[in-house]
């Protein structure tokens, strides 16, 4: 075998995690099993000592080659794993550092019930909203936030996502690591969701968003393009 589909065979399942329908457990399930399948794959692989060359029908996360070594930090990185099914992602992207900062917080996740989780609660506080003890408060705005404190780059204290279109300079044609902001539930409302832009499908009409409080995580999800009310770049301060 001289070159593999990476995306296809280890990945491609994970389209699935787009469906809005799937619920936590349903998608933990298909990583496992694709997680599984690669070590399988990989592993017999190993013992020839091929070097896997990876080609991209989508061109995502361009590497020309890459070894079966190298093959074992995507296979057990949910953010890579995740990431590897968004359109034309290039290895810039994870040196972006307000997406370095959010993977940091990939996987972390309100708690249903009276327990809450900690690290939700620091976002609050980090932006100053020490008032809030319960996790399940929309956080997405103060993810967002702290994520962009933490890394030297402007930012709105309140937890309101739609706060964010009064941050940074508007764009109209985004790049990674901008900050794209959603309407929710009616487009008048003051109700809305924050999140750094990944990219765009163009054939769905879609936007891969990487954000908090997204099925109640840190995590990547897509949103309907026609629901966009901006993109903000934000400039790091002098």
């Amino acid at each position: 075998m001289d070159a593999i589909c990476y995306k296809t065979i280890v990945i491609k399942y994970l389209h699935l995690a787009f469906i809005p329908n799937f619920d936590r457990a349903e998608l933990m399930m298909l990583r496992t099993i694709n997680i599984l399948s690669a070590i399988f794959l990989f592993a017999s692989l190993a013992n020839a000592k091929t070097e896997i060359i990876f080609h991209y029908e989508s061109d995502s996360l361009k590497t020309d080659s890459i070894s079966i070594n190298e093959v074992w930090r995507y296979c057990g990185d949910p953010f890579l794993m995740d990431l590897a099914c968004v359109d034309n992602v290039h290895d810039s992207l994870l040196l972006i550092p307000i997406i370095v900062e959010a993977r940091k917080h990939y996987g972390v996740r309100d708690i249903t019930g009276k327990a809450n989780e900690e690290k939700v609660l620091d976002f609050f506080r980090s932006m100053g909203n020490y008032h809030v003890k319960n996790d399940e408060v929309s956080w997405c705005s103060v993810f967002i936030g702290a994520c962009a404190k933490n890394v030297g780059l402007p930012y709105t204290k309140l937890a309101t996502a739609r706060s964010w279109l009064d941050v940074g300079l508007p764009v109209n044609e985004p790049s990674p690591g901008d900050i794209v902001v959603f309407w929710r539930e009616d487009p008048n409302s003051w109700k809305g969701h924050v999140s750094i832009y990944l990219g765009k499908n163009d054939e769905t009409n879609e936007v891969y968003a990487l954000g908090g409080n997204q099925n109640d995580e840190v995590c990547i999800l897509t949103y309907k393009l026609d629901t966009v009310l901006g993109y903000r770049r934000l400039m790091a301060k002098l």
